[in-house]
């Protein structure tokens, strides 16, 4: 393997490891939300008495998981990715494309031992296309752009700065269009770079998140006795 090549797997790897820190940390943001929501919706959460609290950890929330998506969906200035330390999609895909990488990848996991990893040339090409053609089609989209422009625009000029300009904010939809996709190409990813399998389900932190929220408020309610 060359100097260039060794270079740009690292580079691929440890993109990869921040993509998919990314990916999980909004996943476990999106359900703590999604569950506090539910329960707010169905009256549970009727007198619990910490209207201010909870707002203040709802937008926290919320703009962890816009964050996330940020840093996912960031494109290098100048859209200069052969010498941009982001750690995003735009440079893994562009990384992806080369050739180089691409016979890597290939040898890599031809040679791994591990059950569950890709085994065949045709299947590790496949998993890089994937990734390429999901994240490509979705940022070309009407839909993608819109999404991502209110993403960026909600980042810059509200989270990261104090600008006098009211940005165009994502609507609930499109926040949950942007995770649905950062999942399905960090999957393809993961499968590509690393020949596993991917696990973004994250079924039992629904169910985390449910407790947790039943238990504060059903505590702040008074339905739970304060310990002694």
């Amino acid at each position: 393997m060359s100097d260039s090549a060794q270079d740009e797997i690292e580079r691929l790897d440890t993109c990869l490891y921040r993509i998919h820190a990314n990916i999980n940390a909004a996943i476990v943001a999106h359900h703590a939300m999604a569950e506090a929501n539910k329960l707010i919706m169905s009256g549970h959460a009727k007198n619990a008495g910490f209207v201010k609290i909870y707002n203040i950890i709802h937008r926290s929330l919320i703009i962890d998981i816009i964050f996330c998506l940020s840093r996912l969906f960031e494109k290098p200035n100048r859209g200069n990715s052969e010498s941009s330390d982001h750690r995003s999609f735009a440079v893994a895909v562009y990384l992806l494309k080369k050739e180089r990488v691409q016979e890597v990848l290939i040898g890599r996991a031809q040679s791994e031992t591990w059950e569950e990893r890709l085994r065949s040339p045709d299947e590790v090409r496949a998993a890089i296309s994937a990734a390429i053609e999901t994240y490509e089609q979705f940022s070309a989209s009407s839909d993608g752009q819109q999404a991502l422009s209110r993403l960026s625009a909600t980042r810059s000029k509200e989270l990261a700065h104090d600008i006098n300009e009211v940005p165009d904010k994502p609507e609930y939809k499109e926040v949950d269009a942007l995770l649905a996709v950062a999942i399905k190409i960090g999957t393809h990813m993961v499968l590509a770079v690393e020949g596993a399998r991917a696990n973004y389900a994250w079924e039992g932190i629904s169910a985390e998140a449910r407790l947790f929220w039943t238990g504060t408020f059903d505590f702040m309610s008074g339905r739970l006795v304060r310990p002694q």
